[in-house]
């Protein structure tokens, strides 16, 4: 799924195989075909290609033909590309949403965004399913140019099938020696007894505890993808992120407003002080000093240095599908050591799905449905912090939009197409297909629930449950949406010497005093001799 797998030299127009009717009209629509899948799209289309069957949209046709072109291109490599793309209607993701607009590549659309959908039995618009902190970041000169599309987090799954049978999760004791079904379980990160995570570990420590546990009982208490270590980078921003709180996060986002968590003296033991800064454009690498990046690195160096992942986490030669593969099988197949934890996004069982589908032929309960999978919410720090909100990082920036470069007549089928894809129908349809949420405000219904994998009802859980923040990756800042491919909250971690953080603790030793100073040193750096002409305009 991750836009850094991308090459620039894909094809936009690739992937379309279904024959033209030419007693139709045809809306040609791009799909970014990763983690995601297609079968949502393939759902949506048939039912609005029936809705409007005995409709004409042009003259001597009746209906129309949605083509679909599952084309993996996203970002910047797009943007040299969609003013000459055939595709008038865009579902992709890692977009610079100030970017494009600034680029008049996308048309606008605030007419199907702010009217309500009456036509489809709704009293509410596109909009009113929007945050107010969407809201405020979509509307550039009071209009609407794009709609959020689905939402991705990175963070850590556990096989709920294994823990419960090594009695992996914590009691009220602190001892991890229970099953999920225990009435003696810990409060979990939320500090609320009953609830979804109950019997998790709440602080770092006692998930450090837990992984002690798991490997003394002859499990791997973590894998990632040895070929992409991006997705630990991904962890670390979301550690960094939950620790930090939405407020601080959107700070770091837009480099403007009060900081409080400024890491002022770190000293050699880990404690440290804070100051608080103002923070603007011009000394926005302040912002790379909050203390929630050294506690995402400590949390990381504990996992590496400790060495609890499995052998082919730093394998140059093992992708992110080889990797859940491994994890699949390692529960299951005696010859594997079984592994608890798994570092990916949230779109990761749809990508397996495959290997889901051979396993269930090979193995009793080996299914997607009958695999028991969670996806957790993150510990905390520190004791005092338990209890606060988790906050997931939405960092895939994914959005549907239409191109600005169509024909004329063809932009009000465009715009209904892409109304009908935000329809309440719609929204539920891509969950209970994909087991992921989209970027909206919408209902499911229990019944919409048990349609979930057991995997998708925890990700639901999380992004529903009331002490739950969402940061959504728009900036209002032009250092931010200008450099995305250094400065996004998940590529943020080079520095002079290093590309990123879990190769330089694995191969060089470097601690995370050492590299948190200089990372920071680095940023100041680049922004005097990158950034200047930006916020001295």
């Amino acid at each position: 799924l991750a836009t850094e797998i991308i090459t620039e030299n894909q094809d936009i127009g690739a992937g379309v195989e279904e024959k033209v009717d030419n007693a139709k009209t045809q809306l040609y629509v791009s799909n970014f075909n990763g983690g995601y899948g297609d079968e949502w799209l393939q759902k949506i289309k048939k039912r609005f290609e029936d809705k409007y069957k005995d409709v004409s949209f042009e003259e001597g046709k009746m209906g129309v033909q949605v083509l679909i072109d599952n084309a993996k291109i996203t970002g910047t490599n797009l943007i040299g590309n969609i003013s000459v793309s055939r595709n008038q209607v865009f579902f992709t993701e890692g977009v610079s949403y100030q970017e494009y607009v600034g680029s008049n590549l996308v048309l606008d659309i605030t007419d199907i965004v702010t009217e309500d959908l009456t036509a489809y039995g709704e009293s509410k618009s596109i909009e009113d399913k929007l945050s107010d902190f969407q809201k405020e970041s979509l509307l550039i000169g009071g209009k609407y140019y794009m709609i959020p599309h689905y939402e991705g987090y990175c963070g850590i799954t556990i096989d709920c099938d294994l823990f419960n049978a090594k009695k992996l999760f914590m009691g009220a004791d602190g001892k991890f020696q229970y099953t999920q079904s225990s009435d003696k379980l810990s409060n979990g990160p939320d500090g609320v007894k009953g609830t979804y995570d109950d019997g998790l570990p709440a602080t770092y420590q006692e998930f450090y505890n837990l992984c002690k546990d798991m490997v003394k009982r002859g499990v791997t208490p973590f894998t990632w993808s040895g070929q992409y270590q991006f997705y630990v980078s991904n962890l670390l921003s979301a550690l960094a992120i939950d620790d930090m709180g939405v407020e601080e996060g959107n700070i770091g986002l837009n480099f403007k407003g009060k900081s409080n968590t400024i890491i002022d003296t770190l000293n050699n033991d880990g404690t440290y002080t804070l100051k608080s800064v103002d923070i603007t454009e011009a000394n926005g690498y302040e912002v790379m000093g909050q203390a929630g990046y050294y506690n995402g690195m400590k949390f990381i160096e504990e996992i590496i240095k400790n060495e609890w992942y499995s052998n082919t986490s730093f394998l140059n030669a093992q992708t992110h599908t080889d990797c859940q593969d491994d994890y699949l099988l390692s529960s299951k197949d005696s010859a594997f050591k079984p592994i608890g934890m798994i570092v990916d996004g949230i779109w990761w069982p749809n990508e397996a799905k495959d290997t889901f589908k051979e396993m269930s032929v090979a193995y009793e309960k080996a299914g997607i449905n009958d695999r028991n999978f969670m996806f957790i919410p993150l510990p905390k720090s520190s004791e005092e912090k338990v209890g606060e909100n988790t906050t997931l990082l939405e960092y895939i920036m994914s959005y549907g939009f239409i191109n600005a470069n169509i024909d004329e007549q063809y932009i009000p089928l465009a715009k209904l197409f892409l109304q009908f894809c935000y329809t309440d129908e719609s929204l539920v349809e891509f969950t209970t297909t994909t087991s992921t949420p989209k970027a909206l405000n919408y209902e499911l219904s229990e019944l919409d629930m048990y349609k979930l994998t057991p995997f998708g009802r925890s990700v639901m859980q999380i992004k529903n449950n009331p002490k739950t923040d969402i940061l959504h990756t728009v900036s209002e800042s032009q250092i931010y949406w200008g450099n995305t491919t250094i400065i996004s909250l998940t590529n943020r971690y080079a520095t002079d010497q290093y590309v990123n953080y879990s190769t330089a603790v694995k191969n060089n030793g470097v601690t995370a005093n050492q590299y948190f100073n200089s990372f920071r040193d680095y940023w100041k750096k680049v922004w005097e001799t990158r950034f200047k002409s930006i916020y001295d305009r």
